[in-house]
């Protein structure tokens, strides 16, 4: 498992009462997440868990 730390800030031109993360880099690739992937974001307060749905879908099945 790879970590990273990143700020939490705004995107330039939107509203500033809005966060925003900017994920991206090669280590999404290390962790299973191609280009064009669909992602389930399950939020609750200060925790987002991110998973890949392909990954999700194995996991029903067996």
């Amino acid at each position: 498992m790879l970590s990273r730390v990143l700020s939490i800030t705004r995107k330039p031109g939107s509203n500033p009462n809005h966060p925003f993360i900017n994920l991206s880099g090669k280590w999404l690739k290390e962790n299973g997440f191609e280009i064009g992937d669909k992602v389930l974001i399950e939020g609750r307060k200060g925790n987002l868990q991110i998973r890949a749905i392909q990954f999700l879908e194995q996991e029903q099945e067996g």
